[in-house]
Order: structure tokens, then C-alpha cells, then sequence
């Protein structure tokens, strides 16, 4: 309350009488001392009047903060001070039970007399700072990020022609903030020669269609150093629905263009190299067949030449197989139809290149699908076994016939069925053994396992089937179980 030794003084504004939750009033004489505090100053303050009034405004300051707040009172006290009278001071409260809130302390003359009492008005801003400082938490999270991932982001508004960079943006173009303002020509002018035509395509392709972009180029820093950049943005869309700007983001990816140049230059060498070990076991397993053929030659007796004839096929079919792998230039699998369909065909050609070709023809139903070597191999030399084996066997004295190689997916699972059968004479009597007796088949029973699977055969009806039901290995270098 106001001395009773003066009158209470007359306020150019009321001062006491405003009730609204975030303003609070009062009448702050020349020592500092509270006169008078509006009810909502009391509700603001969670403080009743007997504990406001009669003491010092400071009491209800934060300690921190109760220098400013005095020299703001001095300030506006002095002669000098009407002039400055409504400029305002955050300041921290320290209710009774209400927490620690943020005001806004604004000061106005309440009489005429220069040394009459002020009227103080506090704005409750605790919700503004709040959101402040929730603001401030997400744009050092933002840097913290952009920092991490070395990401900056940009925006460019084409009205203005002002462009806005993060500071992480400065960074990764070679810039400092405050000594550098970023303009679409400083920027389009650190871009590599060689990549600017493509992006200034993609930057008026995104303003004239309103599309996203995205794009790699190299930028070349001040010192002359070039730098991988991944921009990726969007057009700023006005109300009438017409691009006014560009926003998104780039990101440093230098080290990644790095080590994909050193893995890609890997590979290649690699794949050189495989191709070379690839060439050179193909040239061996020719040289090989070509000295076995020299022998057979030489080799007048039947069985001698049945042998070489066998050695030959074999190693044929391997030499075949890395030429499947070499021509594609793809050394983990192989395409199991094509490679089967070139040794079958092979196979007959070579027989019907003998003294007693055979007039047998081939029937082939080959689906596609991809094997590893190690399936591949015993794939091929199976089927080279089972073909010889008919071409041998199953037409006597000139008989005429059809082999067929079918090659399918199962109906059920991922197994798939190989089969090789003829209609020629069909396979000896039975000794009652679960295996097949003559070495050839003996050595394609072994060649089935080894592909995963188990060597049928059948000897009802006219000539014979083989066949081997496996699961192609989905890994390469994996064998199935």
C-alpha cells in the first residue's frame, strides 16, 4: 500500500486492476519497494499480498537476474530515462509455488511527478521460452546430425535471390561462416566444369516441373581440392502453386566415392586375375584332351580306345564349363541349361565325327537356372557319363533313336529334376545290386551324390532313364545337404 503520508497516486493507466492470468501489475516505488500488486500479478506470483507489498521487487527475481533488473528500475527513475521507459527485460521470477517463470518487465510512469512510482508490468513469456529453448535443443541436435553425417542443408528463395546455408554447408564447401555470403553464382561456380551442365539440368528441370532432385558431383574448393557432394532438394512451392525457391540438403561424400573407386578398382583386378586362372586351366584341359587324342592314335585295341575316348569326354566337359564361365565374365555361377545344351551337342558331334557314327538325335528341355562351379561340375560330368553311355550302348548296328535331356524345377519346393534317357536297347538284366554295375554308371552315381541328390534309374519299357532330383545351392561355393 501507498504511505499514508501522501495521497495514493493517480495512474495514467489503471495499474492494480487487471486480472488476466499471464500479466501481472503493480506500483514499484523509487527504492524498489512494491506499493500496490494487481490480483494477477498475485495469481502469477502464487503469492498472497501481504507477501508482495511492503518488500522489494527483487525478492520475486531470480538471484541471476536481479542486477539487471535493478538497473532497468535505476534506469527508468533517472530524468534521462522517460525516453527509454518501454523498452522491455526478460527476466526470470521466482514464485512461491508456481515454479520458475519467465516476464517480460515493462515500465511506464504511473503520475506525472518524474519521481512519482512506476507501474511495472510483467508479461508472463514462460511458454514463448519454453519453445525457445525447445527450438534451440532441436537446431543443436540439427548441427550435432549434420555434423555426423556430413550434411548440410540450404535453401534459396528465387524472389529475393537470397540463399541460406547451415554452418555444416560452410564446412563441406571449404567456407567460413560470416566471411563468406553464399549466392546461386558462388555456388554454381564451385561445381567441377565438367559436372555443371548436368546440374544446372536438374535445378531448372525441378523449378520448371516442381519435381525432386537428386545428384553426386564434384565441387572444387577454394585451395583447389575437390570434394564428392550429394545434393537432393525440392522446389518451394508459392500459393499460387509456382516454384519460388530450391531447399534441401548436401552431403560430403568424398570418402565414399573413395572406397568404391578402391573396391571397384578390387574387383576388376580380381576378375583379371580370374580371368587369366580361367584361360589358363581351359588351355591345360584342351592340351590334355589334345595328348589323349594323340594316343588314341596310336592305340589300336577297342578297349584301350574306349578309355581314351572316356578320359576325353570328361575333360571336355570341364574345359566346356569354363568356357560357359569365361565368355559372361560371371565366375560365381553358371547358367546350367546353356552349359548342358553346348555339351550334348558337342558330345553327339564329336561321336558322329567316328568311323561308326550313331543316328541317334537329341531332344533338349532345358529350363534356366543358376548353379555354383561346384554343383555345375558334377552336373556336366553326370550328364556326359549318361550320354556317352547311350551314344555307346543304345544303338547297335546302325538302330536309329532319340535321347533326351530334360532339365525342370520340381513341382513342389526348390528342387529341380534332371533327366537323360533314351529308347534304344535299354540297360542289361539286373544282378540284383542297388547301384549300376559298369564303371561308367557307377562313376555317375558317385557324380549324383556329389551334386546332392541320388541317380534313379528306370528299366521298364524300351530303352533306359536316369534321373536326379537336387537342390541348386543358393550361395556360391554352398553344397547341398
Amino acid at each position: 500500500m501507498a504511505p499514508p503520508d501522501r495521497p495514493a497516486p493517480v495512474l495514467e493507466t489503471p495499474a492494480v486492476d487487471l486480472d488476466f492470468p499471464h500479466l501481472g501489475q503493480a506500483l514499484v516505488g523509487a527504492d524498489g519497494l512494491v506499493l500496490q500488486a494487481s490480483p494477477s500479478l498475485q495469481k502469477l506470483l502464487g503469492l498472497p499480498r501481504r507477501l508482495i507489498e511492503g518488500r522489494p521487487l527483487a525478492d520475486v527475481i531470480h538471484p541471476e537476474d536481479r542486477t539487471r533488473c535493478a538497473e532497468r528500475l535505476q534506469e527508468a527513475f533517472h530524468p534521462e530515462g522517460a525516453a527509454r521507459e518501454h523498452r522491455d527485460c526478460a527476466l526470470r521470477l521466482v514464485p512461491g509455488d508456481a515454479g520458475i517463470r519467465w516476464v517480460d518487465l515493462t515500465l511506464a510512469r504511473a503520475a506525472a511527478p518524474v519521481a512519482g512510482p512506476l507501474s511495472v508490468l510483467l508479461t508472463d513469456i514462460t511458454a514463448r521460452k519454453q519453445a525457445e529453448a525447445s527450438l534451440l535443443r532441436s537446431e543443436s541436435l540439427l548441427r550435432e546430425a549434420q555434423t555426423t553425417a556430413r550434411m548440410g542443408s540450404f535453401h534459396w528463395d528465387a524472389l529475393t535471390q537470397q540463399v541460406t546455408w547451415s554452418d555444416e554447408l560452410f564446412r563441406i564447401y571449404g567456407r567460413t561462416p560470416g566471411q563468406f555470403v553464399p549466392t546461386l553464382e558462388t555456388y554454381l561456380a564451385s561445381i567441377h566444369p565438367d559436372d555443371l551442365p548436368r546440374v544446372t539440368h536438374h535445378l531448372r528441370q525441378a523449378m520448371d516441373q516442381r519435381t525432386e532432385f537428386a545428384h553426386d558431383y564434384r565441387m572444387v574448393l577454394p585451395d583447389g581440392g575437390v570434394r564428392w557432394v550429394h545434393a537432393r532438394g525440392r522446389p518451394v512451392l508459392a500459393a499460387d502453386g509456382t516454384a519460388c525457391g530450391l531447399q534441401g540438403t548436401c552431403q560430403d561424400i568424398t570418402a565414399r566415392k573413395r572406397d568404391e573407386e578402391a573396391l571397384q578398382a578390387t574387383l576388376q583386378e580380381k576378375e583379371a586375375l580370374l580371368r587369366e586362372l580361367n584361360h589358363r586351366v581351359k588351355n591345360n584341359l584342351q592340351l590334355v584332351s589334345s595328348l589323349l587324342r594323340l594316343e588314341h592314335q596310336h592305340r589300336p585295341e577297342r578297349a584301350a580306345q574306349d578309355v581314351l575316348d572316356g578320359m576325353q569326354g570328361r575333360i571336355r566337359s570341364m574345359a566346356l564349363l569354363h568356357e560357359c564361365l569365361y565368355r559372361p565374365g560371371l565366375f560365381a555361377t553358371v547358367e546350367l541349361a546353356a552349359y548342358l545344351r553346348e555339351l550334348a551337342t558337342h558330345a553327339l558331334h564329336t561321336r558322329n565325327r567316328q568311323a561308326d557314327p550313331v543316328q541317334a538325335q537329341l531332344q533338349l528341355d532345358l529350363q534356366a537356372v543358376h548353379v555354383p562351379m561346384d554343383q555345375a561340375m558334377p552336373c556336366g560330368l553326370l550328364v556326359n557319363e549318361l550320354l556317352c553311355n547311350s551314344l555307346k550302348h543304345a544303338f547297335p548296328d546302325g538302330r536309329a533313336g532319340t535321347i533326351r535331356i530334360r532339365l525342370q524345377a520340381a513341382p513342389e519346393g526348390s528342387n529341380w529334376c534332371l533327366e537323360v534317357g533314351d529308347d534304344g536297347v535299354g540297360l542289361p538284366p539286373a544282378d540284383g545290386g542297388t547301384r549300376p554295375a559298369k564303371v561308367g554308371l557307377q562313376l555317375a552315381a558317385d557324380l549324383a551324390d556329389q551334386l546332392g541328390g541320388r541317380l534313379d534309374f528306370d528299366r521298364q519299357g524300351p530303352g533306359s532313364r536316369f534321373r536326379v532330383v537336387f537342390e541348386p545351392a543358393t550361395t556360391p561355393g554352398r553344397t547341398p545337404a
